[in-house]
């Protein structure tokens, strides 16, 4: 059990959201950590057209790790 907090931003499109977190629990008392709230930001992830995704198609699969590498994600994460 830990009584470390940690927070977790949003990142939606680019940008780094860090405020108006609220707190989640963790299972069993376990790591606690708090994130932005995600009902306030709902606009900004849903769009109204696919069209408008049109950017995404911009970024290489070069750009996708270097990002990962840059956030520190572990590169033996297994996705699927």
């Amino acid at each position: 059990m830990s009584d470390k907090n940690y927070t977790v931003p949003l990142i939606i499109r680019g940008q780094v959201i860090e405020d108006d977190c609220i707190p989640f629990g963790g299972r069993r008392g376990g790591v606690k950590f708090q994130a932005p709230d995600l009902g306030k930001h709902l606009k900004h992830l849903c769009l109204s057209a696919p069209s408008k995704m049109g950017d995404l198609y911009d970024i290489s699969l070069d750009d996708i790790i270097d990002y990962l590498n840059y956030a520190n994600v572990p590169s033996n994460i297994s996705i699927g």
